[in-house]
């Protein structure tokens, strides 16, 4: 049985803007374009992380036992893949 989380008292405040609305279209392209570069890397780092999963040298590194071995042949498969944040950064300014 787990135990129960302490909680501190905590309050919400929101508060209204008053936007134009010119402002709230600005606000809305600008929205929807991050969700658009969000999904973009999402996807494609789901596309990326499915191919590292089917290579051999991952399948050959799941079988092995915990160790520095197996660790640096992870380490291996994710720098041939590029496998990184700052790729992700990159597809996100092209």
């Amino acid at each position: 049985m787990s135990e129960k989380r302490k909680t501190t008292p905590s309050f919400v405040c929101e508060l209204p803007m008053r936007t134009s609305p010119a402002d709230e279209r600005e606000l809305s392209i600008r929205l929807e374009s991050a969700r658009q570069v969000y999904n973009a890397c999402l996807g494609e780092s789901l596309r990326v992380l499915t191919l590292m999963r089917e290579s051999r040298d991952w399948q050959c590194a799941k079988a092995m036992s915990k160790g520095m071995g197996r660790t640096a042949l992870f380490r291996s498969v994710i720098d041939r893949f590029d496998f990184k944040l700052s790729a992700f950064d990159r597809l996100a300014v092209a």
